[in-house]
């Protein structure tokens, strides 16, 4: 089902509110990156709040096509949300990246948690087998099993 939400309980630390990533977009994969076009929808709601007055339009492309770059590891509920985090908290537009990847990398490290398996912890590896050192006899029926192998080839 496309439809599908992948539910998400409360993945925000102490200090960000306590807001949920639950969202109402269909997320097949919790870990997909934002595509480009709603990263620089998103930025571009960011730089309009802090624009400096004498930025140009040449300018703001340019910041926009950097900014982009920067943060299209995270996926889009992620930078929704760091994004609605950094308009409320940046006052100049060279505040607004570092303020969405600092969120953003939170969040993806705590999305990676729940979604990626863990290794398995040292303590539960199986031991290694022990190395095999084969016997006279033994390394005599290899050579001739290979032997009567390479013979059929021949």
């Amino acid at each position: 089902n496309n439809n599908t939400v992948v539910p998400m309980q409360s993945l925000r630390s102490s200090t960000s509110g306590g807001r949920s990533l639950q969202s109402s977009r269909p997320a097949p994969l919790p870990l997909q990156p934002v595509g480009a076009v709603e990263a620089v929808a998103l930025l571009t709601t960011c730089l309009t709040l802090v624009k400096p007055v004498g930025m140009s339009a040449e300018d703001a492309d340019a910041w926009l096509t950097v900014a982009t770059g920067e943060v299209l590891h995270l996926p889009a509920d992620i930078l929704d949300t760091a994004c609605t985090a950094a308009r409320r908290a940046c006052t100049h537009h060279g505040q607004i990246v570092p303020a969405i990847l600092k969120e953003g990398e939170e969040l993806l490290a705590l999305r990676r948690k729940r979604f990626v398996p863990e290794t398995i912890p040292p303590e539960r590896h199986l031991p290694k087998p022990a190395p095999w050192h084969p016997t006279p006899e033994e390394l005599a029926e290899l050579k001739a099993g290979i032997g009567q192998r390479v013979g059929k080839r021949a």
